[in-house]
């Protein structure tokens, strides 16, 4: 049996508009998993289990409810070249999560519940808590065993980031899982619109010579996914949007009712097209990447108080044989669990941490079905520590995937993850 650990972190800020002691600097012990004391200034318990937050590059140190990424790609099994479940664990952390979905594009891909069990056996021990994801079809391309994978605790019903569903067996697919009272996620790919394309069309696209999409694609997309939704009522989720407008007529059927929800991927909040200006193919991801005035709206969007969705890393780990290849033949996705966090929050101008928790935690928790993590005495423990500092040159800032399309925006990043806290442990990022 795992030794039940006692801690008692000190001198934190609270970040979480449930509790009690929001916005206050507190002492916060752990026993066996469970919080139970917060005070100003606990005493009278061993100094051994003290987690001190001292180090002078952090003028704060804020607890927040765990962060939980909805959906990430992995590698084990099938693709342990691009990432392993250990290092998919280790990587969330030191990005500050401490919940992954996990996408069903493995080998086999995720369509069985005896691949679902193997994925919760391979995944019991790792240091964050991972949550398998389930192909909408199976392999002979009709809906895969709803409820059977529901029993078994799948919590979203999703083909990947970059697939599509022809209207017949879409409709299909959301009436058996609407039944059941589960998720289905979408992406907004279509591949009569695609084609071969591989950039918006734009000014700065057409120098770059590549093949193009049409502008409307991915509104077009979302207005094509709320006609299915209006027919079936079913439970939707968008995997990634990319512009205002889509999150605009997304949410605006999510404010008449409808049980829907969205992502936003975190490539999309620090880059624009002119990452591609040299063709590297690091940069090569998809849905495509908007114009720089459409990214800058976007950022605005995902701040305001408004915006309904919640923060992907739209993590893709890659092999170098996927992405050491001319531009046209890499495989997309970015590797972005490590610095994407930290690196989008170096880059905004006002930090909202009311606002953050709802789009880094509460929001995923509430579609994947999981409880909250609210930080309050009796409650079950599940912290992420984020770290306001002055200097980060003597912090560590190793990778933990071993992807080799591993992305770091920021050099010199004001945003550093302590650690966190899961499944009963503390670990430090130190």
């Amino acid at each position: 049996m795992k030794e039940q650990k006692s801690y008692v972190f000190k001198k934190v800020v609270v970040r979480d508009p449930h509790s009690a002691w929001h916005n206050q600097k507190v002492d916060i012990q752990v026993e066996g998993g469970c919080i139970t004391k917060i005070a100003p200034d606990l005493s009278g318990y061993d100094s051994s289990i003290e987690v001190l937050f001292n180090n002078e590059s952090f003028s704060e140190v804020n607890v927040m409810p765990g962060w939980v990424d909805p959906h990430v790609e992995g590698g084990e099994p099938g693709f342990e070249a691009r990432e392993t479940i250990n290092s998919l664990s280790q990587s969330a952390i030191h990005g500050g999560f401490t919940t992954l979905g996990l996408m069903p594009s493995l080998q086999p891909v995720t369509h069985t519940v005896e691949h679902f069990r193997s994925l919760q056996q391979l995944s019991k021990d790792a240091a964050v808590r991972i949550i398998p994801h389930v192909a909408i079809t199976d392999e002979n391309s009709g809906p895969t065993a709803v409820y059977e994978m529901r029993d078994a605790g799948a919590k979203l019903f999703t083909n990947g980031f970059d697939t599509y569903l022809e209207e017949g067996p879409m409709i299909t697919a959301m009436q058996y899982v609407k039944a059941a009272g589960i998720r289905i996620g979408c992406s907004t790919d279509i591949p009569s619109l695609r084609q071969d394309g591989l950039v918006y069309e734009t000014a700065f696209s057409a120098r770059l010579g590549l093949p193009t999409i049409p502008n409307f694609a991915e509104t077009y997309a979302v207005k094509r996914l709320l006609e299915l939704h209006n027919y079936t009522s079913g439970m939707l989720h968008v995997l990634c949007l990319t512009s205002p407008t889509a999150i605009d007529l997304w949410q605006e059927a999510m404010d008449s009712g409808s049980v829907l929800s969205f992502s936003v991927g975190l490539p999309y909040l620090l880059h624009s097209e002119g990452c591609l200006r040299d063709f590297d193919s690091h940069f090569k991801i998809s849905p495509p990447w908007q114009d720089a005035a459409t990214q800058k709206a976007l950022c605005a969007k995902v701040m305001s108080k408004d915006f309904k969705g919640m923060i992907t890393s739209y993590h893709q780990p890659r092999s170098i044989e996927d992405k050491e290849v001319e531009f046209g033949y890499a495989a997309s996705g970015m590797a972005t669990l490590d610095f994407g966090i930290t690196d989008w929050l170096t880059a905004i101008d006002h930090v909202d941490f009311d606002h953050l928790v709802n789009i880094l935690s509460r929001n995923a928790r509430n579609v994947l079905a999981l409880e909250d993590a609210v930080i309050a005495e009796g409650n079950k423990a599940d912290f992420t520590f984020l770290a306001l500092c002055s200097d980060t040159s003597s912090l560590q800032r190793n990778a933990r995937s071993i992807a080799y399309n591993i992305h770091q925006a920021s050099s010199a990043p004001s945003w550093y993850i302590p650690g966190v806290f899961v499944n009963a442990e503390y670990h430090s990022n130190g």
